[in-house]
């Protein structure tokens, strides 16, 4: 034999012994159930809804459609790229176990009424927050979570609530007869999720404020609430496009002492979350209706406008200026009224997702950044510089 290819031979040997193990064998992750993060007795006003679709241990009535067989149809039974999600029992020996559930944290309703459509005015948008959080069994630290934020939009005849909505958030919910499915959405966002190496660093947002005269435009008493929504959406937003390690916001109200409680079909259980190196915050400095009559039509503009901050333990890396005016604007009849809470929450949601998408694999976009990023006498070029930056000291999938 060419002693040559003796050497090649010898060297690829020596090469694949020292591979780590993740590159042969996918991990497993084992399935730990659907949980509510959050006191269980305030489920009425986080989550009237869902709620009502979990098999708890001690009910008498059990519904036959729950949220953990759904779970199992569209999410666990599937296959996932780096890692298995098994249906078995863990051993309670089994120390270096790891654990992946959905913990579900808020619903919410959002409703208004467009006077230029004769049938089924009434615009209704639902959307649900949760997380899948995959954790270490010995000590319950959460080592991966993904955010998932469900949007599901319907016109109907008249104005309903939460609950008279429930057979419909039911089947979006349960399975796929309005043909999206809450767990088959989670199942696109995590199925090339990575668990064979668990991150050196994570980030976190932790401050999600408004200054008041911004608040009182969104006319509703649910401040805690709001800051909990918009936080978890744009943390599922970064993640979503730089692939950064976030951990669950300390914004959300069922974090207390970097403890997440979440109650589950077996009980309640504790998870840890680690603590973060880097920090974002966020102030809501400016929320503003704008409009001006021309005939018999209007242009209505609700606008806003937020600070990021990024920062380490010890200081601030860098803090970005966003607003959406005039991409908040739109044209109507001059009858058309217009519901604070509904408008300036999906302006908010809106420039929050576009915001989001500026840390992506493309990097900012100088269109978007010259209509909705002024910071000053800085150009396009130095706020792109200073979103790179923060991307790539706090949302670097390298960590």
């Amino acid at each position: 034999m060419d002693p040559r290819i003796k050497r090649i031979k010898n060297i690829l040997l020596i090469t694949l012994f020292f591979l780590p193990t993740s590159v042969f064998a996918q991990s497993v992750v084992h399935w730990g159930g659907v949980g509510f993060a959050g006191k269980w007795s305030e489920k009425e006003q986080n989550y009237p809804v869902a709620s009502q679709l979990i098999c708890l241990s001690g009910n008498k009535v059990c519904p036959p459609k729950n949220l953990d067989k759904s779970a199992l149809k569209f999410f666990v039974g599937r296959d996932f790229e780096t890692f298995t999600l098994s249906k078995k029992l863990v051993r309670k020996d089994d120390l270096e176990a790891l654990v992946g559930v959905v913990s579900i944290s808020n619903e919410e309703l959002g409703v208004t009424k467009d006077i230029t459509l004769k049938e089924n005015p009434f615009l209704h948008v639902y959307r649900i927050f949760a997380n899948f959080l995959i954790y270490k069994l010995d000590t319950g630290k959460i080592v991966r979570s993904i955010p998932i934020i469900l949007r599901y939009s319907t016109q109907l005849p008249e104005k309903r609530s939460l609950k008279a909505l429930k057979p419909l958030i039911s089947n979006i919910l349960l399975d796929d007869s309005e043909g999206i499915n809450l767990f088959d959405k989670l199942y696109s966002s995590v199925k090339g999720l990575n668990t064979a190496v668990e991150p050196r660093k994570y980030t976190q947002i932790s401050k999600f404020e408004f200054e008041p005269e911004a608040f009182k435009s969104y006319a509703t008493a649910d401040e805690s609430g709001m800051k909990s929504k918009f936080a978890q959406f744009l943390e599922g937003e970064l993640i979503a496009s730089s692939g950064g390690h976030l951990v669950p916001t300390t914004v959300n109200g069922s974090v207390v002492d970097g403890r997440i409680k979440a109650t589950f079909e077996d009980g309640e259980r504790e998870l840890v979350i680690p603590q973060a190196v880097f920090k974002i915050s966020v102030k809501l400095r400016l929320a503003k209706k704008f409009e001006k009559v021309r005939g018999r039509q209007k242009t209505v503009c609700h606008a806003v406008a937020l600070t990021v901050k990024f920062a380490d333990l010890i200081e601030d890396i860098t803090a970005i200026k966003f607003s959406n005016y005039p991409a908040s604007c739109g044209v109507a009849p001059v009858e058309q009224t217009y519901d604070p809470t509904f408008y300036f929450s999906k302006s908010t949601y809106s420039l929050l997702q576009q915001l989001g998408q500026q840390f992506g694999e493309a990097g900012p976009n100088a269109e978007w950044l010259k209509a909705n990023a002024k910071n000053g006498d800085k150009d396009v070029e130095d706020v792109a510089g200073m979103i790179n930056k923060a991307k790539k000291e706090t949302l670097s999938s390298d960590f």
